[in-house]
């Protein structure tokens, strides 16, 4: 599906990522971050790296939803020391990210499209989570 929801402030959007590469992260824009996102199945992505900042990957015209989204992996990752990525890591920090994301969108009185495809992501990366720690509990 495609985005829902305003686009996120562009100007504010250039900053962002402006100051992320200061600090050392790296960043794709414009139509090849259009590109490398549709081949991933998102509008826009965080790409995680060990043991320092990842690539945030964001097309020009990205959602409010999907640039806030990577923007809170982005700042799951920073928080946790910049670790390994796991699947059950990954599904942990996506129902994370997707409650907060509930918690903004409700805050700030985002679209009901908005918050239908939070809850509806939610749904997703619960299902994940509960089949990742069964994958653990299994030894594997």
């Amino acid at each position: 599906s495609g985005p829902v929801g305003p686009e996120f402030d562009p100007t504010k959007l250039e900053a962002i990522l402006d100051a992320y590469e200061r600090q050392g992260g790296t960043t794709v824009r414009g139509s090849e971050a259009a590109r490398f996102a549709k081949s991933q199945g998102g509008e826009a992505l965080y790409l995680p790296a060990e043991g320092g900042p990842g690539t945030l990957i964001i097309p020009s015209g990205a959602s409010r939803l999907a640039v806030t989204e990577e923007l809170l992996h982005l700042g799951q990752h920073r928080g946790l020391g910049w670790p390994t990525s796991t699947p059950l890591l990954r599904a942990v920090i996506e129902v994370e990210a997707q409650d907060a994301l509930l918690k903004l969108a409700r805050t700030q009185r985002w679209s009901a499209a908005e918050v239908g495809k939070i809850t509806t992501n939610r749904g997703v990366w619960v299902q994940d989570l509960i089949n990742q720690v069964a994958k653990v509990r299994q030894g594997g």
